[in-house]
């Protein structure tokens, strides 16, 4: 996994597969952004292919785009 925010940094080790990949993401607190991490459900869909932004401002508490994305009101909908 690399971030793309700045430079694309590695951000975990090499993995042999998605759930693999969700599960060191998750175990290790991989910072999802603004050092929030994310659920394994939430990363396991970006290990998948599933596109987000960085952060959300939403009711004025930040968020990161990983849990913003699979909140039940925003499933399906394209960025």
């Amino acid at each position: 996994m690399y971030e793309t925010t700045t430079e694309g940094t590695p951000i975990s080790p090499v993995m042999t597969g998605k759930e693999e990949l969700a599960r060191w993401l998750t175990d290790s607190g991989a910072n999802a952004y603004a050092r929030q991490t994310a659920s394994y459900e939430a990363w396991l869909e970006v290990c998948e292919g599933r596109e987000t932004v960085s952060g959300v401002i939403d009711n004025g508490r930040i968020i990161s785009g990983v849990e913003f994305a699979v909140r039940p009101d925003q499933r399906g909908r394209s960025i």
